[in-house]
Formats: structure tokens, sequence, C-alpha cells
């Protein structure tokens, strides 16, 4: 899912932020483990690098408390223990152009959106977590 960061008010942010996350999570099939990757449409990359550096500070804030909010079993009666871990990325500094096969299977060139991306794992998971996407 793409989000748009609207960052004149950080409360809404937060809850909408919340919001997406369990809609997401409740479009995944429930049998299989799941990912749910939102990638921050229009925040640079320097910007989300400090905000993954200030949410992996060990303290449980930024990204690291949103998805708690999201997905702890006591914020609401639905079940997202098939979620693995939340994805978080924003625009990256530069596209990269490489060789990809075309659908008339002749070697053409591709653009990619790379970038940073920071996880937070799902301690609730039911799945025990994969190795990187």
């Amino acid at each position: 899912m793409g989000f748009v960061i609207r960052s004149h008010k950080p409360i809404a942010l937060i809850e909408r932020m919340i919001e997406v996350i369990k809609y997401a999570a409740n479009q995944c099939s429930r049998q299989a483990p799941s990912v749910v990757w939102l990638h921050f449409v229009g925040m640079v990359e320097n910007d989300f690098i400090e905000l993954a550096q200030f949410s992996s500070d060990g303290t449980g804030r930024g990204l690291n408390a949103i998805v708690a909010n999201a997905l702890h079993p006591d914020a609401s009666p639905t079940d997202r223990t098939h979620i693995q871990r939340i994805r978080f990325s924003a625009d990256p500094k530069t596209l990269t152009h490489h060789p990809a096969l075309r659908p008339d299977l002749l070697i053409g060139r591709a653009v990619s959106a790379g970038g940073v991306v920071y996880d937070v794992p799902n301690p609730y998971s039911r799945f025990a977590v994969t190795g990187d996407l």
C-alpha cells in the first residue's frame, strides 16, 4: 500500500497508520504468513532513515510503537497473528536501471526504485520469521 504523508497533524497521522496496518492485515489470508508493506510516498530517504534510527533505538518508539498498537492482541478482537512483519520504506534517492526480460523474451531495460526498508517483526505472529524478502 502506498501511504501519502500529511505531517501537519502527527497524532492523526499515527492513528491513520494504525488503521491502514489493520486494514491491510485483514486483507491477507489468515492461513499463510503475511507481510504488510507501507511505502511513504513523498518522504525523502534521509528523513526516513532518521525515523528508522529513532524507531530502532530499543525503547519501543516510532514505527515500533505504531506496529505494537496495531497488532497487539489487546488492541482489537481481530486475530492478526498471521502477520510476520510490517515493512516500511520511503522514496529512494535514486532509481536504478538494469537489464530485464521483456514479455517478448528479449532483454530490455528496467527501472526500479530500491532504497532502504525498515522491518518491524510481529512478536505475536504464530509463524516463524522467514529470511529476507
